[in-house]
């Protein structure tokens, strides 16, 4: 039962991050930072999408990247071995993923080419 909760509840989540309304939501807290605020993200990781299929994960040294469907499977765990790893995601199909490195969590589309 409690399985079952959790998973309907991550999925629910997953669905809320991938909505044009979060994007905008998630825009929205970032126009309004405070000076300390932006200073202290220059040291936490960063996750950086270029392209459609490429990630980018900069001060995550020692970490774990950890990369979910939309169904909430873990598709692609990877331990980050530099400050900044650049990491071609191709063997996934087009879609919608969750990227997380720490407490960090990030939306991703792959697109095909």
């Amino acid at each position: 039962m409690k399985k079952s909760l959790l998973k309907s509840t991550f999925i629910t989540l997953l669905l809320s991050l991938c909505s044009p309304i979060a994007m905008a939501a998630d825009f929205s807290a970032d126009a309004f930072a405070e000076p300390d605020a932006v200073e202290s993200e220059m040291n936490e990781v960063q996750i950086i999408v270029h392209g459609g299929n490429t990630v980018q994960v900069k001060n995550a040294e020692g970490q774990i990247i950890e990369v979910y469907s939309i169904t909430g499977a873990q598709v692609m765990a990877v331990k980050v071995d530099s400050n900044s790893k650049v990491y071609e995601i191709t063997t996934l199909q087009k879609g919608c993923y969750i990227v997380k490195v720490g407490k960090v969590t990030r939306k991703i589309f792959i697109k095909d080419y």
